[in-house]
């Protein structure tokens, strides 16, 4: 387990969350980080479309 995920799992995710983003990497490729980043992201959005 890398220093990343163990962020990760400190900060709320799941273990099954991680084996889920993992399994989706390794078939489309990518990485953890930029993962996690593009969720950030979208997860952004749908809060400024929520509360605008």
């Amino acid at each position: 387990m890398t220093s990343f995920e163990t962020e990760l799992l400190e900060s709320g995710f799941t273990q099954k969350d991680l084996s889920y983003l993992n399994n989706n990497i390794s078939r489309y490729g990518s990485t953890l980080r930029e993962v996690v980043e593009e969720l950030g992201q979208r997860f952004v959005m749908v809060l400024c479309i929520t509360i605008g």
